[in-house]
C-alpha cells in the first residue's frame, strides 16, 4: 500500500489515534507498547508489498529488481543491520580508536543508501530499497552522531529500531533527536 494515497490507508491511521486517545489515559505504558504495536502494523501495511511490483519512476516503467525480495525483508535486514553499526560503536567507544571506529559507522550506515541511489545507474530500470529510506539512513546517523559525542551511553534495540521506523514519520518525516 502506498502511504497518503488512498482512503483506506487514512483509515488504518485514524484507528491508530482514535485508540489510543481513548485508552491511553486508562492503562499505564499503554502508550509505548501501542506505539511499537501500530509501527509494526503500519510497517506491514506499507512494505509488505513486493518490491518487484510495476512501479514507475520519472516516468519510466521499472522492471522487477536483479533480486526478487519482499521489502518487508528488505526493511527487517536493513535494521539488522544499522542495528548492529550502532551498537558495535557504542560497546567500542573508550576501548579503541573511537574517531576511526566513528568515521567506519558513518560509511557503514550510508553504504545501504548509496547502494540503493546508485544500483538505477549500474543496472537501469531496476528498483531496490524501500520508501524512506533516506530518512532512516539520517536517522541512524543521528544515533552515531549521538554515540559519538556521549549524548547516548546505552541503546536499546527495541527502543532504536521504533525510533528509526516510527510510523507517523517514516514517509514524511521530520528528523528529529534520539
Amino acid at each position: 500500500m502506498i502511504p497518503f494515497a488512498d482512503f483506506t490507508y487514512f483509515g488504518l491511521l485514524a484507528i491508530y489515534i482514535v485508540v489510543p486517545t481513548l485508552l491511553i489515559r486508562s492503562a499505564r505504558g499503554f502508550s509505548r507498547v501501542w506505539i511499537v504495536a501500530a509501527t509494526l502494523f503500519m510497517l506491514v501495511v506499507q512494505y509488505g508489498d513486493i518490491l518487484g511490483t510495476e512501479a514507475v519512476a520519472d516516468g519510466i516503467a521499472l522492471k522487477k529488481p536483479l533480486w526478487d525480495i519482499p521489502t518487508i525483508a528488505l526493511l527487517a535486514g536493513y535494521a539488522l543491520f544499522q542495528t548492529i553499526v550502532a551498537l558495535s560503536l557504542l560497546s567500542i567507544r573508550g576501548r579503541t580508536n573511537h574517531r576511526a571506529a566513528f568515521y567506519a559507522a558513518i560509511v557503514l550506515a550510508l553504504l545501504p543508501l548509496a547502494v540503493v541511489k546508485f544500483l538505477p545507474h549500474w543496472q537501469p530500470h531496476t528498483a531496490f530499497g524501500f520508501l524512506g529510506i533516506s530518512y532512516v539512513t539520517f536517522r541512524c546517523i543521528d544515533v552515531i552522531i549521538g554515540i559519538h559525542d556521549n549524548l547516548i551511553k546505552s541503546l536499546s534495540p527495541f527502543q532504536y529500531l521504533a525510533y528509526l521506523f516510527f510510523f507517523p514519520t517514516i514517509s514524511s518525516g521530520p528528523i528529529d533527536r534520539y
